[in-house]
């Protein structure tokens, strides 16, 4: 019985395979990481908008402006707030764990 001849492919197409697949998640975490701080930068910039337009006088808001028939009040406002912001920063940190992870698995496919 004849044995076929196994080969496996040089190392240098290994690797160049290897470093495209990381680029492409690189990219992808850098755009999704990106994403979660637009977030938390709008989240607090609307946060601190109303803070803002809590001290000014009643008078000085547009009579256009209808309040909302729902009143949800200052404190759950606050925590839903909080818990979002601390969600979106526990996001981040995982993503960027994520790409220390695959900083060091390029490194280990460059050896």
């Amino acid at each position: 019985m004849a044995k076929a001849e196994f080969q496996v492919r040089s190392a240098e197409r290994d690797r160049k395979n290897d470093d495209l697949r990381i680029e492409r998640l690189d990219k992808v975490l850098q755009d999704v990481i990106s994403e979660v701080r637009r977030e938390k930068t709008g989240l607090r910039a609307r946060y601190e908008s109303a803070a803002d337009d809590a001290i000014r006088p009643f008078d000085a808001v547009s009579p256009i402006v209808k309040p909302s028939k729902k009143k949800v009040e200052p404190e759950e406002q606050l925590a839903k707030y909080i818990g979002r912001l601390k969600k979106l920063e526990l996001q981040e940190h995982v993503l960027q764990q994520m790409q220390q992870d695959l900083a060091r698995l390029q490194g280990i496919s460059g050896e």
